[in-house]
């Protein structure tokens, strides 16, 4: 037996209330991880950059996004201001040979805006 109130029954009204809850909590859940994908992505991008300029073929570069780690670094067990950006990618040596190769970059966090370019500094890049 289906309740009805006004032209929608019951069943009908609980379904829309499940799949608006549902979005509810979607929404919400984005939120908390944009944040914290965003700070990866300035760090992701700023090392990209910083590798370009090193490469002797900077136009046949492949990054491989599946393999970039970002890392916040600690100092006798807390957290520090330095980040540990480590990226792969794929491009030709100055023989015009494919190679995959890693970098580690430092970045030192200066500035309290976590998602600007600005509030970053290279510390170190190892190759």
């Amino acid at each position: 037996m289906d309740f009805v109130i006004g032209s929608l029954n019951l069943n009908h009204m609980l379904r829309i209330s499940l799949l608006l809850a549902t979005f509810l909590i979607v929404i919400g859940c984005g939120q908390t991880e944009e944040q914290t994908i965003t700070r990866k992505t300035v760090l992701n991008e700023l090392g990209k950059k910083e590798v370009l300029k090193r490469l002797k073929s900077p136009s046949t570069a492949v990054f491989h996004d599946s393999l970039t780690t970002v890392t916040r670094m600690r100092r006798n067990g807390e957290p520090s201001n330095h980040w540990r950006v480590r990226i792969s990618v794929d491009a030709q040596n100055s023989f015009g040979a494919m190679l995959r190769k890693r970098y580690m970059i430092i970045y030192e966090e200066t500035g309290k805006d976590s998602i600007s370019e600005a509030s970053y500094k290279l510390h170190e890049f190892f190759d």
